[in-house]
């Protein structure tokens, strides 16, 4: 059996403070690869070919040249990976869930939503990885226990 390593990151938040400047989409993303050296070395040698600092986060804002981030999506086909995407629309959530439910309560619902979307056969003992989200206990906590309540 082939055991994946899952990654995932997230873009905007979920303050619904609009008037002071919160995202309108939440976006949580999770890729999976059999093979994560092989993807970190291919990261690696991505940053280092177009001359970047091995720091560097391939962000959405990091990528305006036209004929750059053509290069990166170019690469990025031959790397082994598969993704699966979540794009909340903060605006279009019902007023009630925004008052009763913490961004954290949301967060890991979207995240065990783009999660539930994931072939039963590719999460069997997968190891999943996040990015940071407020205190990393409580996340995985409340991860675990939406996790437990989806029965997943």
């Amino acid at each position: 059996m082939i055991t994946f390593t899952f990654a995932g990151d997230e873009a905007g938040d979920l303050s619904f403070n609009f008037e002071k400047g919160a995202s309108r989409y939440l976006v949580i993303v999770v890729i999976a690869t059999p093979e994560p050296d092989k993807l970190r070395e291919f990261i690696s040698n991505l940053r280092r070919e177009n001359r970047l600092s091995p720091a560097h986060e391939f962000g959405f804002h990091n990528i305006s040249s036209a004929q750059f981030r053509q290069r990166i999506f170019t690469a990025l086909r031959s790397a082994n990976f598969e993704a699966w995407a979540l794009i909340a629309d903060n605006t279009a959530l019902p007023e009630p869930l925004r008052l009763l439910a913490s961004g954290l309560d949301l967060y890991t619902f979207f995240v065990s939503e783009v999660v539930a979307h994931i072939p039963l056969e590719k999460r069997a003992g997968a190891t999943l990885i996040l990015d940071e989200m407020g205190n990393p206990e409580q996340t995985r906590e409340e991860l675990k226990r939406m996790f437990k309540k989806r029965h997943m």
